[in-house]
């Protein structure tokens, strides 16, 4: 069910685009490189669940020691279901996975933020205008591009123009929309851009628009003519 979930929320966006003329149907050629890995690893590890929890003789004894172990150590018992829920899910050769320079974000929190995996929840940071705990969807899971201190903002927005939202990160909230990171937990310098799909696309050591521009052109394939009526999230 994991699997099927996160097949159509990868394609569901890669679809919209291509079906309103906003990008080139080569578009949806990623779709193979980043999903089909992820379908083989579940047909492995299911196969291999099997043959564990049908394991008789000594085999079942250390199974049930195993089992044990992971549900009453917390951290073993956290990576289990994050890897079940397929929260852990990297697309390390997608091609639309592109890292930027090598700026701080690379180094602080052992690269935290990384194209190719999940945007992570703002735990730490959070929408500037929300309550900790509640509504956190300007974050992550509609398309958009977060970028430190509000840098080249308003020239970021327009060349995103109606795919997403421009969401500002600071260590303190400014009064308007945004995210809070109060201890630089995210290492971010320069700019990320969230996927529709909460995955991290372009990650940079710079707010620079062209480099925006030319990955919407070159990666995304969307077209210089591509209609502004709906966006990422329609």
């Amino acid at each position: 069910m994991n699997t099927g979930v996160q097949d159509a929320a990868n394609l569901a966006w890669k679809l919209a685009l291509v079906a309103r003329g906003i990008a080139a149907p080569e578009l949806l050629d990623s779709d193979q490189a980043e999903r089909h890995p992820v379908g083989a690893e579940v047909v492995r590890a299911t196969t291999l669940l099997t043959d564990v929890g049908t394991a008789t003789g000594p085999e079942s004894l250390l199974r049930d020691a195993a089992l044990f172990v992971a549900g009453h150590v917390r951290p073993a018992a956290a990576a289990a279901a994050t890897r079940l829920a397929e929260l852990a899910v990297r697309y390390r050769d997608s091609p639309l996975s592109v890292r930027h320079g090598h700026g701080r974000e690379h180094r602080r929190g052992r690269g935290r933020l990384r194209a190719r995996d999940r945007a992570p929840d703002p735990a730490g940071p959070v929408p500037a205008r929300r309550h900790p705990g509640r509504d956190r969807g300007p974050a992550r899971g509609t398309g958009g591009c977060w970028v430190r201190d509000g840098q080249q903002r308003g020239a970021l927005q327009d060349v995103l123009a109606r795919l997403g939202r421009v969401l500002p990160v600071g260590r303190e909230a400014t009064g308007g929309d945004g995210l809070v990171d109060p201890d630089d937990g995210l290492g971010l310098q320069g700019r990320a851009l969230v996927r529709p799909d909460g995955h991290l696309g372009l990650v940079a050591d710079t707010a620079d628009p062209a480099l925006l521009r030319r990955y919407l052109t070159d990666t995304l394939q969307v077209t210089a003519t591509a209609p502004a009526a709906r966006g990422l999230r329609g």
